[in-house]
């Protein structure tokens, strides 16, 4: 019986978010982004690309069994496919009327680092220095009977079989802690091999009281904050600006008079960061904006990325 293709997608988000992947997140680049088909080489569209993505896989190319096939090649033993979906769209004549009735329907393709036998063209070589954090370092070379890493994968997985662990080169990612956020990730699986059961002993341990934890919370912290530091950085940039150049008698609810202030003490300041500086969603700040050009109050000048603001009237009465 053929599977519903709505509980085909509601298993495989499930199945991602329990397994601790988040499928529109992907950490590391390789060659073009976009997930495309191998043979004629479009690009998936919709949910498509987050699905593909969370597969892990270096290479952005994907194919069907029956393609991989066509090609002379054939698909290893014991790989799993992805399912891509897509509208099929019947017609239906009646009483001289066409109605078109779209149907939900999925193939289910495999990357083609999944497949042998047929020639795959080579990811662009990566022209990228990789800084190494040194605790993360050190916790990854003091694990206790730790699992074989192997770089240069084409996807970051475990495999309790072979009790390998296998990682895209640390030049693809996005930055050190993305690697190494992805590493732990794995390794954490790792601790489930029948050989590191004493993790789990520690860890029950730990609720105890038995082991001192305050180490390793430490760490963790410190890890946590040094990733999200662009994001602080921005926030406390944003907000300090907000204190230092809105007057106190701006009425909490006038966001466009507070908008003003903001392009005033800086005119290259963005959308993101005036909604951070305010506390209110970026749709709101660039609706005000959108408000504000057609009173004729602000205006931009230059292109979105390169240009400015440019204030023309703080009051709509000036």
């Amino acid at each position: 019986m053929k599977k519903d293709v709505y509980q085909v997608v509601t298993d495989r988000i499930i199945a991602l978010l329990e397994s601790g992947t988040i499928p529109w997140q992907k950490p590391w680049k390789g060659g073009d982004q976009v997930p495309r088909n191998f043979v004629n080489r479009k690009a998936y569209r919709g949910i498509n690309p987050f699905f593909l993505n969370a597969a892990g896989f270096a290479s952005p190319f994907w194919l069907t069994f029956r393609q991989a096939q066509s090609l002379g090649g054939r698909v290893k033993k014991g790989e799993q496919s992805s399912p891509v979906v897509f509208w099929k769209i019947l017609e239906k004549v009646e009483h001289g009327e066409t109605e078109k009735i779209p149907f939900l329907r999925y193939h289910s393709v495999f990357n083609v680092a999944q497949c042998e036998g047929m020639s795959v063209p080579a990811l662009p070589e990566i022209h990228k220095e990789f800084c190494p954090i040194e605790k993360c370092a050190e916790v990854v070379a003091h694990m206790l009977n730790p699992p074989t890493i192997l770089q240069h994968g084409h996807r970051a997985c475990y495999s309790p079989i072979l009790d390998t662990i296998a990682m895209p080169d640390s030049k693809l990612f996005v930055s050190s802690e993305a690697y190494y956020g992805t590493l732990f990730h794995e390794l954490t699986h790792s601790t489930g091999h029948a050989s590191r059961l004493f993790y789990y002993k520690a860890l029950q341990d730990s609720h105890t009281g038995a082991v001192d934890c305050r180490p390793f919370i430490s760490f963790m912290l410190e890890a946590i904050g040094n990733s999200l530091y662009k994001y602080i950085d921005v926030a406390t940039e944003s907000r300090e600006t907000v204190r230092e150049d809105v007057p106190a008698n701006v009425p909490a609810n006038n966001i466009s008079d507070k908008i003003l202030i903001l392009v005033r003490a800086n005119p290259n300041t963005t959308a993101q960061k005036m909604a951070l500086a305010l506390g209110v969603a970026e749709k709101t700040i660039k609706r005000h904006l959108k408000s504000l050009r057609k009173q004729g109050r602000l205006k931009r000048v230059g292109s979105d990325k390169a240009g400015h603001w440019e204030v023309i009237k703080s009051h709509p009465n000036e």
